[in-house]
């Protein structure tokens, strides 16, 4: 059924820079199939009648709430899986005197709640992780909702991104820094590793991008320079030697290690960091503690495997995480099923 008025939204009160990727992604699909939608922050004046399409489970729990239709959630991510992994992770590491730690076991008491609810109650739920789907299947075995897989699309730059020269060894991070949860999730590393392996290897340097305030409180760490947020990625891309992923989340996709595959960059990363790709051997180096860090720096200098590895990731984004074919997927199944 087509649409010729505005009785299809897309909901979201967030607005970050992985949100709005998603959900521009869903409107343009939405646009290529004829439909008429459009971006809400609010619920304000919607009917009741219309297709709320809400991007992440508080704003499902609020359709459930006030009486909306329960056909399509995006969830996107299982949230309380991050904050369960984060949990496990930080007591692995003996890293617990931080606010994210204590955070995480309040945070996971309450969302896991939250998410059972809304797979219970909607028809159709879209997550971009099979890790995500298996655990909230597990969380929730009386649920009978649909699970619908839809990866988040990679922008691939047109122009491949020349690296700088330099005579010292790069190492980079890209991440949130906007409050102590996001900050934490990123500074262990700085603080449990890297302050550690540079006593060792002073050529070696670690630079910080990305949004946030937080960010600051990393500066003046040995061989730590901080960037800060950068206007363009190729402005962080062409400043490193290797993308670090060590988000311990596990869930969703990590829009920056898509990013980091697109500008062809060699990826060192925690296993949490990889959770949300499937069948990804042999495009990334990974490490579960800092002997296994220390090994995988030391392999990333084999120009032989690092070339492999690069294309092998660059093709494996560029079968699996094109944005229009994975959104024009999931409209042609919302507008088939619910319009």
């Amino acid at each position: 059924m087509r649409m010729t008025e505005n009785n299809l939204y897309i909901y979201s009160r967030i607005k970050s820079n992985g949100v709005k990727v998603v959900v521009d992604a869903l409107e343009q699909a939405c646009l290529r199939a004829g439909l008429s939608c459009l971006q809400v922050y609010s619920l304000d004046g919607i009917s009741k009648d219309s297709l709320v399409l809400a991007y992440g489970v508080k704003e499902n729990f609020e359709l459930l709430q006030k009486g909306y239709r329960t056909d399509v959630a995006l969830l996107i991510d299982a949230v309380s899986l991050g904050f369960k992994n984060k949990i496990a992770f930080y007591l692995k590491n003996r890293h617990i005197l931080n606010y994210d730690f204590f955070y995480s076991i309040y945070a996971w008491l309450k969302w896991r709640r939250r998410d059972k609810t809304v797979v219970k109650a909607f028809k159709s739920v879209v997550l971009v992780s099979k890790t995500d789907i298996d655990y909230l299947k597990r969380l929730c075995p009386e649920a009978t909702c649909n699970y619908l897989l839809v990866r988040n699309g990679a922008n691939i730059p047109s122009v491949r991104c020349e690296r700088a020269p330099s005579s010292h060894l790069r190492l980079g991070m890209l991440a949130s820094w906007g409050n102590p949860v996001t900050y934490e999730e990123s500074a262990w590393f700085v603080e449990k590793y890297f302050q550690k392996y540079v006593k060792n290897h002073p050529n070696v340097t670690l630079t910080l991008a990305g949004r946030g305030s937080y960010i600051h409180r990393l500066e003046g760490r040995q061989n730590v320079l901080v960037m800060g947020e950068v206007p363009e990625l190729k402005d962080f891309f062409s400043q490193i030697d290797i993308f670090l992923a060590v988000n311990p989340k596990g869930c969703g996709v990590l829009n920056r290690v898509l990013d980091a595959f697109a500008y062809q960059v060699p990826v060192v990363a925690l296993p949490a960091s990889m959770s949300g790709f499937q069948d990804i051997d042999d495009c990334y180096l990974g490490f579960s503690d800092l002997s296994g860090f220390q090994e995988a720096i030391d392999m990333s200098q084999d120009s032989v495997l690092v070339g492999n590895m690069i294309d092998n990731a660059y093709n494996y984004i560029c079968r699996n995480n094109v944005w229009e074919n994975n959104y024009d997927y999931l409209v042609k199944e919302i507008s088939e099923q619910f319009l």
